[in-house]
């Protein structure tokens, strides 16, 4: 699940990044320098966007920048700007193929960094996050097809996402504990169940 957070997280970061001037750059993997000034503000606004204020944005941002210059070109850049934005379905490609396991993490490390100490509490889920996290669960799910066949995906997501919110917080779902395990397969286990097709 964390995954697709990052990945939406990510993509709201790298619209408006090509810009036109700026006296500070980031070099990319091409070595296509890039203004920092234009990334951090475009990447701030789509966060707050999407989670409402549960990170330091501007920190967050600037530890990202850093995780996509070494492993993003300019192209790949192109690509998720020039996706349909209504559908993350081009970002995800995009970032899944230019982002591996290890950039995955990195980037898991700089939210779960960044996170407000508000958010690092059970209750801490605002309404944008709520949504960005059930459509994060949807996005992962229908990546199984066998899944997607046996289950209600919005039905499962919904249940699923609903539940954890009253147990875990933002922090948790981003790094869960191997202590709540146990506990999270049996929120996840009940709702597969309450959502057969």
């Amino acid at each position: 699940m964390y995954k697709i957070i990052i990945t939406l997280l990510l993509t709201l970061c790298a619209d408006s990044m090509i810009a036109q001037s700026s006296n500070a750059y980031v070099t990319l993997k091409d070595g296509y320098k890039m203004p920092k000034a234009e990334f951090v503000n475009s990447c701030v606004t789509g966060v707050e966007a999407m989670s409402g204020n549960i990170f330091d944005t501007e920190s967050y941002c600037e530890c990202s920048l850093d995780l996509i210059a070494r492993y993003f070109t300019q192209s790949d850049l192109m690509q998720l700007m020039n996706g349909d934005k209504s559908s993350m379905e081009n970002a995800y490609n995009v970032i899944f193929k230019g982002l591996p396991e290890q950039g995955m993490i990195e980037l898991q490390q700089c939210m779960i960094g960044h996170l407000k100490d508000e958010n690092k509490v059970v209750g801490s889920f605002t309404p944008e996050a709520k949504k960005a996290a059930i459509y994060s669960c949807e996005q992962e799910a229908r990546l199984d097809s066998e899944f997607e066949q046996l289950v209600d995906v919005e039905g499962f997501c919904s249940c699923y996402i609903g539940e954890f919110i009253k147990y875990f917080s933002y922090a948790d779902m981003l790094s869960p504990k191997e202590k709540d395990s146990p506990r999270i397969e049996k929120l996840m286990n009940e709702c597969i169940m309450t959502n057969f097709k």
